[in-house]
């Protein structure tokens, strides 16, 4: 029974890992989608300019 629980423990234990890889993830994703955006806009307005 006791390995049973702790198999549970170790399951709850990796979903947490991957949420927040995938969490850390999706800032990253956002932060290097905003810095292209602000250099596109940069270039724009450049151009118009």
């Amino acid at each position: 029974m006791s390995s049973y629980i702790s198999y549970i423990i170790d399951g709850i234990w990796e979903a947490k890992q991957c949420i927040l890889l995938g969490i850390i993830l999706w800032l990253l994703w956002n932060l290097i989608l905003f810095s292209l955006k602000k250099r596109s806009g940069e270039k724009l307005k450049k151009i118009w300019i």
